[in-house]
């Protein structure tokens, strides 16, 4: 999630343009870690782990 959310701050992309790059780019998904058969978390899961970051 860390990575993911690195990725979308890099390159400025909001939580429903992150969920569809890390559908899309094969890249993405090798940088986070996120294997092929694993699900990838939705635009508010996202949103979610980065508010619980900002709290801590």
């Amino acid at each position: 999630m860390v990575k993911a959310i690195f990725l979308q701050h890099m390159l400025n992309l909001g939580d429903p343009r992150l969920e569809d790059q890390l559908i899309n780019r094969l890249s993405f998904q090798r940088f986070t870690r996120i294997n092929l058969d694993q699900g990838i978390p939705d635009f508010a899961t996202f949103w979610r782990f980065e508010e619980a970051l900002k709290e801590q």
